[in-house]
C-alpha cells in the first residue's frame, strides 16, 4: 500500500446516564504496487480502489461516580467491545475472525486548578485468534491507554493520549525463505 485514506462513520448514543451503545464502520481508499520481480521472489497484486474496513460496536456501563472536594470527580467504567470482520477481502483493512475487547476505563478530575486538568487511563484485554504474516504473530494481549487534557480557557482545551497492546511473544525468527525490506 502506497496510500491509503480513511473515513470512519459511527455513533453513540446514552441510555439512563449510566450507560452507552455505540456502533462504527472504517471506510478506506487506497492505493498500491505490487512489490518485486514475480520471477524473482514472492510478490501480490497490490491493494487498491475502496474498501470497508471491520465493523465495530461497543458497549459501556458506568460503575462509579465520586465528587471530591474542590468540585472534582472520579470515575470508573466497564465497556466491551465486537469487532465482526466485514472487511473487503485482498485489501488489508480487516481480520478474518471477530475480535474482542474488554476494558476498564478512568477519569480522574482533581479538584484543584478550578478542575482544568483530567487524567485518563483505560487497562484491559483484546481476545482474538493468532494471525500469522512473516515473522509476526497478532494474537490476544494486554490494551493500555493513558490521557491528559488541560482546559487553557473555555472552550479551548489541549489533550495528549498515548496507547497501545502488548502482545506476548508477537515476534518469532524469520525463516530463510523471508524476505527483508530495508529501511529507506
Amino acid at each position: 500500500i502506497t496510500g491509503s485514506s480513511m473515513i470512519e462513520l459511527g455513533g453513540a448514543v446514552a441510555l439512563l446516564g449510566k450507560f452507552e451503545l455505540g456502533v462504527a464502520m472504517p471506510f478506506y481508499s487506497q492505493n498500491g504496487e505490487a512489490l518485486g520481480d514475480p520471477m524473482v521472489e514472492y510478490t501480490t497484486a497490490p491493494a487498491e480502489g475502496t474498501a470497508t474496513g471491520d465493523l465495530r460496536v461497543h458497549g459501556k456501563v458506568g460503575l462509579v461516580r465520586k465528587q471530591l472536594e474542590g468540585d472534582g470527580l472520579f470515575a470508573l467504567a466497564g465497556s466491551i467491545g465486537l469487532t465482526l470482520p466485514t472487511a473487503t477481502d485482498g485489501q488489508l483493512t480487516g481480520t478474518d475472525n471477530p475480535v474482542a475487547r474488554v476494558l476498564t476505563l478512568m477519569t480522574l478530575t482533581p479538584g484543584t486548578l478550578q478542575n482544568r486538568i483530567t487524567l485518563t487511563t483505560n487497562l484491559g484485554a483484546v481476545i482474538r485468534a493468532a494471525a500469522k504474516y512473516k515473522n509476526l504473530e497478532q494474537k490476544s494481549g494486554v490494551v493500555w491507554g493513558l490521557g491528559a487534557s488541560v482546559r487553557i480557557a473555555n472552550p479551548l482545551w489541549i489533550a495528549g493520549e498515548m496507547f497501545g497492546v502488548l502482545v506476548p511473544s508477537g515476534r518469532t525468527e524469520m525463516d530463510s525463505a523471508t524476505t527483508v525490506l530495508s529501511r529507506i
